[in-house]
């Protein structure tokens, strides 16, 4: 114990630049969940670059609590980086040449509002989520009984319940089971891709491996990836493990089941898995790397499993429209209530000197994505006030791509809120959006493909927090015009000209006429404009680019940043 007066000793210590990085669970998602992770973790020797882990905590007021822990970057610890966090850290620091902290303050499916305090919160009177709130807080039990009649309501609709596994007891696990009259899909896919799979229930894949003789009688480890929402796996017939609405966050969890050795023989073996999806994707949504199956004890050797599976369907519910989940109402002391993660998760941090902000959230909005343009800046401004800094860099990541991917011209929330969060950022001062429509190769929206994002973040850093003369953006919509039945378009950050990868067709515009119906338009490069034409639209009043939940995109400029998704009118 030191005495009165006593010196007290910091050893390790870096003097460098601070970034929140805050927001929902794509903020949180680890570097070790990441496709090249494996690479990434390896060389990840990075003693500049460090993470404060903060604990998880909310309160009904404002405290000052600051419980986590600092970790310096290395092999041994870089899987447990955010990997927003980390690949933004990798790119930024040696050109800025100074330590770089992590701050990683966020929290899987939290809402906008939680973040923002409550009296910045409160300060968008007009919002109907405000009004809600102050309508909940004069009578909040009452308002509680009815938002709870409306969720059962509302899960009544939407939810499948599972009827039961049936194919069991029709031997569907069996390895001897003839499964000669059942389709294949290439996994991993969700099932929605697939034709005539729009459908919510339980489906059964099967799949043969030949094993070597000296596998036999082994212990193996079988990994699937992430499944969505529910599975139950055999082997040879016998449960080997499962995954239901305990796990939390089931649809995102790796699936990697034990195969005792006493199950595993020499040549055919056969793996069965019974999927039930409740509602919406359903299947298999990792990645092609995360199927395999592997010596349990230390070895290189594996067996992919990505490709080829037979499957047939035991129970099926074809999808409805879809209806907006209900919000409950929140009062003092609900982990819901506007400002409770602020009170505990941004409120502490206040007192400290930081660079800037890194965010990443608004799938917990998007249902609600008409308020969110509004929610996000006045969060900003709230965050800027906070840290008394007006011009407090932050840097928003938009939604990247993820649900089915669009066959037609679509209307999807998810389109509405990344142009909400690009509304934000054109309102905000200081602040940047990192465009991610062009990310991700699987439809759950927890993409294992974050170096692009974190890439393009410490560019926007670069800008507007070290104000370097570099390139930052992407093509951003300026102006459409009539050119007879055709429209050119112009854009900002396209002076050096506008790209396709490997000189592909453009994709991803389309054009609506005066019935406001949209069809896929004809891009053409025009140096820095496009020209868009399209039969079924002789009088095009409006057009929009990459505007779907999954939608095709691949406009950049030539510094190599994708163009940001728009909707937008037609002049003469």
């Amino acid at each position: 114990m030191l005495g009165q007066g006593a010196d007290r000793v910091y050893r390790d210590v870096l003097v460098g630049d601070v970034w929140l990085c805050s927001g929902q669970s794509n903020m949180g998602m680890g570097l070790g969940s990441m496709q090249t992770a494996k690479t990434d973790i390896a060389a990840a020797k990075l003693p500049s670059v460090r993470q404060f882990s903060k604990k998880l905590d909310y309160a009904p007021e404002p405290v000052d609590r600051n419980e986590g822990s600092w970790t310096v970057c290395t092999p041994e610890t870089a899987g447990g980086f955010s990997a927003a966090a980390f690949y933004f850290a990798r790119s930024l620091q040696p050109k800025i040449n100074v330590p770089i902290g992590l701050i990683n303050s966020s929290w899987g499916a939290t809402n906008a509002e939680q973040w923002i305090s409550l009296d910045g919160f409160l300060a968008l009177s007009d919002l109907a989520s405000v009004k809600l709130y102050r309508k909940a807080l004069t009578d909040y039990k009452s308002a509680e009984a009815e938002y709870l009649k409306k969720y059962a309501e509302w899960e009544h609709r939407t939810f499948t319940v599972d009827p039961g596994n049936k194919g069991f007891g029709l031997g569907w696990a069996k390895p001897d089971f003839t499964d000669g009259g059942w389709k294949t899909m290439n996994l991993p896919v969700p099932w929605e891709t697939q034709p005539g799979m729009i459908i919510d229930g339980a489906v059964w894949f099967r799949k043969q491996v030949d094993l070597p003789g000296d596998w036999a009688g082994k212990n193996l480890v079988l990994s699937l990836g992430s499944i969505d929402d529910f599975d139950v796996t055999y082997f040879n017939n016998v449960p080997i493990g499962s995954t239901g609405q305990k796990t939390p966050e089931w649809h995102k969890f790796f699936r990697k089941y034990a195969v005792p050795g006493k199950l595993v023989q020499a040549g055919r073996n056969v793996i069965t898995v019974r999927v039930f999806d409740r509602w919406k994707d359903g299947g298999f949504t990792g990645t092609p790397e995360q199927m395999s199956l592997a010596l349990a004890v230390a070895s290189s050797k594996s067996i992919p499993l990505a490709g080829p599976w037979k499957f047939d369907i035991e129970y099926r519910r074809d999808t409805e429209p879809e209806q907006p989940m209900p919000v409950g109402p929140s009062g003092p002391g609900n982990i819901y209530s506007p400002g409770a993660i602020y009170n505990a998760m941004i409120h502490p941090l206040t007192p400290m000197a930081i660079r800037g902000v890194l965010w990443y959230q608004g799938e917990n909005n998007v249902y609600r994505y008409q308020e969110y343009a509004r929610l996000l800046a006045g969060l900003i401004v709230d965050w800027q006030r906070r840290w008394n800094r007006p011009n407090l860099p932050f840097l928003v990541i938009q939604l990247p791509n993820y649900e089915n991917p669009s066959a037609e011209p679509s209307d999807p929330n998810l389109a509405h809120l990344r142009e909400a969060q690009v509304e934000a950022v054109r309102a905000s001062r200081n602040a940047a959006l990192i465009v991610g429509i062009d990310t991700n190769p699987i439809t759950d929206c927890h993409s294992p493909v974050k170096a692009p994002i974190g890439e393009r973040s410490a560019a926007a850093a670069l800008k507007v927090a070290y104000g370097q003369n570099v390139a930052y953006s992407g093509p951003v919509f300026k102006s459409a015009r009539r050119e007879g039945s055709k429209v050119r378009l112009t854009f900002d950050f396209a002076d050096s000209g506008l790209v396709t990868p490997k000189n592909e067709p453009v994709k991803g515009f389309a054009l609506a006429g005066v019935d406001g119906k949209y069809f896929w338009a004809t891009a053409k490069i025009d140096g820095a404009t496009i020209v868009l034409s399209c039969e079924k639209v002789v009088h095009p009043v409006a057009v929009r680019y990459a505007w779907g939940a999954n939608p095709p995109a691949n406009l950049y400029n030539r510094e190599n940043f994708p163009a940001v998704p728009f909707g937008g009118k037609v002049g003469e």
